[in-house]
């Protein structure tokens, strides 16, 4: 009853005072009055007090009220609201109202995530640090003094753009990376540049750019980068010398998996099990019983890819047998997925099934499909490959493994088959929601009907060409095209590739970032690589490397001169000079 009587109270004292008053008028007498009187805001706008409480737990958890939490507006929860609303930048009402409520609530559960986000990541760092420092031969790169960066201002790197060696890139990315002023982004750009040093053999300098690096988090990353970039450059004893050295178990495990698995793409049978042999005596007692059959699953599919199909059955059979004895359900269903995926990976999608029945009937076999499609595509089963993929319900992927699976059908001289695929893959995207993923089918289906086009006739082209167009992601877009150029060109289309260049040109120019400009012309110069087309190659390279002169900004300088020194790698068979 009281708070009705000062509700009333200012109208009654304008009668009294000389008779009825306007609504304006009222209204900035409620106004006053809700300034002062406690709780009577809440009822003016049917404001809760449960959500004046909520505004004031929110405002005292980052100390901006310190009064009582009654749900009561008074004059202190209003200045603490009007101080709050300036610093986010909104209106200054000094009015508690449910948005307020929700802002003040999430704003506190994002600053408490990020301070245990905080916490996790001094922890891990700490952790990272003390493991470098019990290492003998990482133990330097922790203690003592950095090197002071400082980028020589004065440097021509004119020579080196009209004249480029990987050295000479590498070098005014290093140059870049010194002018970079937040330290974890300099981190980025020498984890990159590394890399690009190990695969061009210039491990010394590679190791004097990791002892740079100020997050040693970032320095267990490089390390590993290292061993992986002497993988791929063929050097498999530096592979696995580089892995010795990484002081954290589970990252040299994660290491050595990487470089045999490099080792089996290049078909280096020997380099693979000499790697596999190295995990294998690595998996020491630390390691958890998942842990140890994810690895040995892992191992069996790079054996298998390798040819090594009876060592390949027995290391997938011990890891069987182990997943079956783990302690716990839990342990024993993580366990037994890990062998299903190795199934479906070697193409045997019977046995992954039944692995996955024996786990969790309901669970979701998705990923168990897609890998086991995939394998049997590759073999060059379409049927089997077909029969699995129609177990597949999420359209953007089933699409995809409809692309893959037409390939293999065109391989083999069925082009019907093939289209029939393709048609049934570009009518999923209209189902597709997530617009990259439906970017990205709509890329393989193009670049099926490219493949169409060269198999089966030039007027697959053109509809290959109209498809590209509609890929929404800009740099999809222009990576496809200009690989669908290149497709025509091969074909003897000459007149179709220039109008898919000038496409793919403009698409291109549509790339607001000159750094992604950088990483699609590598790209494309590595895909000419790839099959040989040195020439073509070397003109996207060109292309890039000019974008790259062109760029200013300090880190994105030094990030794109490492993917360019990357690229120029490959036509030198990993050397750091020019080809």
């Amino acid at each position: 009853m009281r708070r009705s009587f000062l509700f009333a109270m200012p109208i009654a004292v304008a009668v009294l005072a000389g008779g009825p008053r306007g609504a304006d008028a009222q209204a900035i007498e409620l106004a006053a009055l809700d300034r002062y009187v406690p709780g009577v805001e809440a009822l003016n706008s049917k404001v809760s007090d449960s959500i004046v409480e909520r505004v004031q737990r929110g405002l005292a958890a980052i100390g901006l009220y310190t009064g009582p939490i009654n749900g009561r507006q008074n004059e202190q929860t209003e200045q603490a609201i009007v101080v709050y609303q300036r610093r986010n930048d909104m209106v200054e009402d000094g009015l508690a109202s449910e948005k307020l409520a929700i802002h003040l609530e999430t704003a506190f559960n994002v600053k408490t995530l990020l301070n245990r986000l905080e916490k996790s990541r001094e922890q891990n760092i700490e952790r990272a640090r003390q493991s470098l420092r019990d290492h003998a031969a990482t133990r330097h790169l922790v203690e003592g003094e950095r090197p002071t960066d400082v980028a020589n201002a004065a440097r021509n790197a004119a020579p080196c753009f009209q004249d480029p060696t990987a050295r000479c890139l590498l070098d005014e990315a290093a140059e870049s990376a010194k002018a970079i002023p937040k330290n974890n982004m300099r981190d980025w750009a020498l984890g990159e540049l590394l890399a690009a040093q190990a695969r061009a053999g210039m491990v010394d300098g590679a190791m004097d750019t990791v002892g740079r690096i100020e997050d040693p988090r970032l320095i267990m990353v490089a390390l590993r980068e290292i061993a992986e970039a002497q993988a791929s450059a063929g050097r498999a004893d530096d592979a696995l010398a580089a892995t010795a050295i990484i002081p954290d178990a589970e990252k040299r495990l994660e290491a050595l998996a990487a470089i045999a698995a490099i080792h089996a793409r290049r078909r280096d049978t020997e380099a693979t099990v000499r790697a596999v042999d190295e995990l294998v005596a690595a998996l020491g007692p630390a390691v958890t019983h998942t842990q140890r059959v994810s690895y040995m699953a892992r191992l069996a599919t790079i054996l298998a890819e390798t040819g090594e199909i009876a060592a390949a059955d027995d290391m997938l059979g011990e890891a069987t047998q182990l997943a079956h004895l783990g302690q716990t359900t839990n342990e024993r269903a993580a366990a037994l997925r890990y062998i299903a995926t190795a199934e479906a990976e070697r193409g045997r999608p019977a046995q992954a099934l039944a692995i996955l029945e024996e786990v969790d009937p309901n669970g979701d076999r998705t990923p168990v499909l897609i890998a086991a499609a995939r394998a049997l595509a590759r073999d060059g089963n379409a049927g089997r490959a077909l029969e699995t993929a129609e177990g597949i319900g999420a359209a953007r992927y089933q699409a995809v493994v409809l692309c893959a699976i037409a390939s293999v059908h065109l391989g083999a001289g069925e082009g019907a088959a093939a289209r029939n695929l393709v048609r049934r893959a570009e009518a999923m995207t209209q189902s597709i929601e997530f617009p990259y993923a439906r970017a990205f089918a709509l890329s393989r289906i193009a670049l099926t009907l490219a493949e169409m086009g060269r198999r089966e006739g030039t007027a697959f082209f053109q509809e290959a060409a109209t498809i590209a167009q509609t890929i929404s992601d800009v740099q999809l877009r222009a990576q496809v095209l200009w690989s669908l150029a290149a497709e025509r060109r091969r074909a003897g289309d000459a007149g179709g590739a220039t109008e898919t260049e000038a496409l793919a040109e403009a698409a291109s120019e549509d790339i607001k970032s000159a750094l992604t400009r950088v990483w699609l012309f590598s790209d494309v110069a590595r895909s000419h690589l790839d099959i040989g087309e040195r020439d073509s190659a070397w003109l996207a390279f060109r292309r890039a490397l000019y974008t790259s002169e062109g760029i200013d900004n300090a880190w994105a300088r030094a990030r794109a001169l490492s993917k360019v020194a990357g690229t120029l790698i490959q036509f030198t068979d990993g050397n750091a000079t020019r080809p």
